[in-house]
């Protein structure tokens, strides 16, 4: 970071494929870490990439980690811009990649009730928004900004997917016993977006700071994404 006019931070809790309090405490040591090297060599803007939820009191224990970071940040009087993106598009490519059925058609498993929408946001989005940040420091220092793209029910999102493959495709409700069980870290996530769902952000005002901001058919598109 020496010599470095800005830094963007962007940091996980996973290891391998689950989340475990080892690395959520990880996690918290290093983001702290960076930013007192930040604070100690004078970066004059410091972009953190947290997390939509984080100082909503949610119970998940991997948000608590974001939000101290948060606290810490400003704790050290940091010049900072805090983005807060939501759900990650990008894990319809991973963790949440649809699956084919035998009749050629596709679910898509998440743990969200069909009626409840879900903010999107894709990764490459994230990063635009870091670069504008930077760009624009007197507009964005000081600034959390909460990031989506889309707001969709998971029926909605396979109908997106549907249209952009040309195959059927439908939503399937993940019981969130079955996802605990997998992952407890998961499991309150899940939870949390069950019992308290975010509501919509302004994604017309998003567009007009970034034109480009992908709604779900346009990242589709963009990655050329196929089953």
């Amino acid at each position: 970071m020496d010599g470095a006019h800005g830094v963007f931070m962007m940091l996980t809790m996973m290891e391998g494929i689950h989340i475990t309090a080892e690395g959520i405490a990880a996690e918290q040591r290093r983001g702290k870490a960076v930013a007192d090297l930040a604070k100690e060599l004078g970066v004059a803007h410091f972009v953190y990439s947290s997390l939509r939820g984080a100082g909503q009191n949610t119970g998940v224990d991997y948000y608590a980690a974001k939000e101290a970071i948060e606290a810490y940040i400003s704790e050290l009087e940091l010049p900072a811009t805090v983005l807060r993106p939501t759900f990650f598009m990008d894990n319809l490519n991973g963790f949440n990649r649809p699956v084919p059925e035998e009749n050629g058609g596709l679910v898509v498993n998440l743990a969200v009730r069909s009626e409840i929408p879900m903010s999107l946001i894709s990764t490459h989005d994230i990063g635009a928004f870091a670069a504008i940040a930077f760009d624009r420091p007197e507009q964005f220092i000081g600034r959390i900004v909460p990031l989506a793209g889309d707001y969709l029910t998971p029926p909605q999102i396979a109908e997106v997917i549907g249209q952009h493959t040309g195959l059927p495709a439908r939503s399937n409700v993940v019981p969130l016993e079955q996802v605990r069980a997998f992952d407890r870290h998961v499991g309150q996530m899940f939870t949390h977006f069950n019992e308290s769902p975010d509501g919509p952000l302004d994604l017309a005002a998003l567009r007009a700071e970034y034109p480009g901001l992908q709604d779900l058919a346009a990242w589709l598109r963009s990655i050329d994404w196929k089953p």
